[in-house]
């Protein structure tokens, strides 16, 4: 029997809003400021980002919402993704300067509460010459929660006076 009703609000541009209510429409609790949010596949939790770059992890069990983490501000991240046991979930984060690259993974584990992120601004063995994919579609992790799936795409290396996608013709070329 359902305890709580939850409801993700979104109008326009502005940041969403979840709003958790009792069955009797007494007690609300709002969340303000959710960029990314997605119920786990047994219906029972939700994880959520708000725009302040907190993780939060709602519980209907207990009812309660907890911050399991932070990513930081000023990023934003891609839907957020979760295995099929509602084990655990992971999503691309970016930072918003970048124009829209992912700039990392973040993977949590709700067996043992632990956050997991990869950061290929700060990881000394990344290729400089590669980027992750950045779609939620490219991103999986295997059924024990060990290992993280991703895609890595090279960069384009181009000058800045050819573009091999344009081609300019002229009448007197005939």
């Amino acid at each position: 029997k359902t305890k709580q009703i939850v409801l993700y609000c979104k109008s326009g541009n502005l940041p969403a809003q979840i709003l958790i209510k009792d069955r009797s429409g007494k007690n609300t609790k709002a969340t303000n400021g959710v960029s990314a949010f997605a119920f786990s596949p047994l219906q029972n939790s939700f994880a959520a980002i708000t725009t302040s770059g907190d993780l939060l992890l709602y519980n209907e069990s207990s009812g309660s919402t907890e911050t399991v983490g932070k990513i930081g501000e000023n990023q934003s991240v891609s839907r957020i993704v979760w295995d099929t046991a509602g084990a655990h979930f992971l999503f691309f984060y970016s930072n918003e300067k970048e124009g829209g690259n992912a700039a990392g993974i973040c993977f949590y584990r709700l067996g043992d509460k632990k956050l997991f992120k990869l950061d290929t601004d700060a990881a000394r063995e990344w290729p400089e010459n590669r980027t992750l994919e950045g779609e939620p579609f490219s991103l999986a992790a295997s059924r024990d929660g060990k290992r993280v799936l991703f895609s890595v795409i090279g960069n384009l290396q181009r000058s800045k006076d050819a573009n091999p996608d344009v081609e300019i013709w002229n009448a007197r070329d005939s």
